[in-house]
């Protein structure tokens, strides 16, 4: 188990999904798994692309 500590900058609702909870939705919607995990995937392409801007910008 991993823990997290997080701090948001507005009013949130965090939801956590387990490994055997995909595993499930992997066997039971393997559609819907598949567009949760590209989703996922966009997400955190995203927050890096935005980050290696910022890091660009501070090294100048």
């Amino acid at each position: 188990m991993h823990t997290v500590t997080a701090i948001a900058d507005v009013p949130s609702t965090l939801h956590w999904l387990s490994a055997a909870s995909l595993n499930t939705l992997r066997q039971q919607n393997p559609q819907l798994a598949l567009r949760l995990l590209d989703w996922v995937v966009r997400l955190l392409s995203n927050q890096v692309i935005h980050a290696k801007a910022e890091i660009q910008e501070l090294l100048q």
